[in-house]
């Protein structure tokens, strides 16, 4: 291939099809194709001059390389993949820790994320992510509002904290964090409203 030239690359592909007639091709590495090309504009006629000869091939093929994670989305090879598994490992003291994504799978739906994965005498042992088990939490935002007795607070809130939420208050020391929580259980107490409040940092007296 490299005495050949790029332009006599798929013709060389495309005879081994036809001798071995494969139901199955690996080219291992396709970066190292990618390297013989002279610039990304003439390897990028390659692929997909090369992705249209697959469609007639009617195979399926597996293209292997040493990508780096910011190429899987940039380089041309990417875009004729129908599926992108990236592969990598992190080094501990007792082993090493293999990693596998799946980032692309088209026309089907696939477990995201970060998966566990060991090589070992007996083959590959994949392992799968956890997924939280039971239903998701499902809750209705009410209509009703509740202020805090701040008028321009409660201007600025629209009338107020809509009924049933989950609010968090933010700040440093001493700039008002449990002042506001307090004054929002006195305006609901002040109509008749149960309130509780829970402290891990103030005394009882």
């Amino acid at each position: 291939m490299r005495k050949q030239g790029p332009s006599k690359i798929l013709g060389y592909l495309t005879d081994m099809v036809k001798k071995y007639k494969p139901n199955i091709i690996v080219i291992d590495s396709f970066k190292a194709i990618r390297d013989i090309f002279p610039d990304e504009k003439t390897f990028k006629a390659f692929v997909f001059d090369l992705a249209a000869a697959l469609s007639i091939w009617e195979v399926t093929v597996f293209l292997i390389g040493e990508y780096e994670e910011k190429e899987l989305t940039v380089l041309s090879e990417f875009a004729i993949a129908d599926e992108i598994f990236h592969l990598y490992g992190q080094e501990e003291k007792k082993f090493q820790k293999r990693y596998l994504r799946i980032l692309k799978m088209r026309g089907t739906s696939f477990e995201q994320g970060e998966h566990l994965f060991e090589i070992t005498p007996a083959g590959i042992k994949v392992y799968p992510r956890i997924k939280p088990a039971g239903e998701e939490l499902q809750y209705e935002v009410k209509a009703e509002k509740k202020g805090f007795g701040i008028r321009d607070l409660d201007e600025m809130l629209n009338g107020g904290l809509p009924e049933g939420t989950i609010t968090i208050i933010s700040g440093g020391t001493d700039t008002g964090k449990t002042t506001l929580a307090l004054k929002f259980l006195l305006e609901g107490a002040e109509i008749g409203e149960k309130g509780l409040l829970l402290s891990f940092e103030e005394p009882l007296a």
